[in-house]
């Protein structure tokens, strides 16, 4: 009878564990009150008594009926304690899914990062250079971060763009401006260093690396005193440096203007500032 109550208490249907435990200990209860008032004869049960005593079986009665009780207690008890726990389970299995979800974006977040900085040529040998990270992107190609070794200093390598490989005209603009650079030197534009064609037929120029910052998205800001007077100085002074060399160069975006500073580099005059 322990057993079937607490069995049905623990389950899911509340009414079915009141029913079990209603239905025995009443039934139970009505027994012993019929065998104390002489009705049911208590000499052939399976525990015959031959001379009942009254408050003995009292107590009996009183006992059976206080542990009927306490099973069925104790049965819906650990129904809720089950029931609680999974609801605690539950609660930090959700936590862990969001935890998940939220370790997958970063890493998504993280690897195209990693994919905008990688291009055709990251982690390869081209020459004596060891190309490293994309640090700009353009029309014409891309520039990469990249490690001279002998000098051991880093540098900046510009490839020309796949499709503009076949471009007779794009070539002829790349290496004229490779040429010019090269024998160009100011202080407003970036010493080329070497040049050359990588595997695959692609040229490249390898200039100095500066630190410096777009002035491309945000507006152009003031530059501390004696440093040229500003990226508008700086463009003019490398038009004004082309014509001195009696060449033609392109016009420059403000993409590629860097107020970098180069206190060593001789101050020369802007034409037309």
């Amino acid at each position: 009878m322990y057993i079937g109550i607490y069995f049905f208490g623990v389950g899911d249907s509340p009414r079915s564990g009141w029913a079990i435990y209603l239905t025995g200990a009443t039934g139970y209860l009505a027994l012993n009150v019929g065998a104390m008032l002489g009705l049911l004869p208590t000499d052939q049960s399976v525990m015959a008594l031959s001379t009942p005593e009254l408050p003995s079986m009292f107590a009996v009665t009183a006992v059976c009926q206080v542990l009927f009780v306490a099973t069925f207690w104790m049965a819906r008890r650990s129904r809720q304690a089950t029931l609680a726990a999974f609801e605690r389970l539950e609660r930090a299995a959700r936590q862990i899914r969001k935890r998940e979800a939220l370790l997958n974006e970063a890493r998504a977040e993280l690897d195209q990062e990693r994919a905008a900085k990688e291009g055709r040529f990251t982690d390869q040998q081209v020459g004596k250079y060891l190309v490293g990270e994309v640090i700009g992107r353009g029309a014409m190609g891309e520039v990469y971060r990249a490690w001279e070794q002998g000098a051991e200093r880093a540098v900046a390598i510009k490839f020309l763009a796949a499709a503009m490989i076949e471009d007779n005209a794009a070539l002829e603009r790349f290496f004229r401006e490779s040429e010019i650079a090269t024998r160009v030197r100011s202080k407003h534009i970036v010493d080329v260093l070497d040049r050359g064609v990588a595997e695959g037929g692609s040229p490249f120029l390898v200039m100095e690396l500066l630190e410096g910052a777009d002035l491309g998205p945000d507006p152009p800001r003031a530059s501390p005193p004696g440093h040229g007077g500003g990226a508008g100085a700086r463009a003019a002074g490398r038009r004004g440096a082309g014509r001195r060399r009696r060449e033609r160069h392109r016009a420059p975006r403000p993409e590629a203007a860097e107020p970098v500073p180069h206190p060593e580099r001789r101050q020369d005059p802007v034409e037309g500032a």
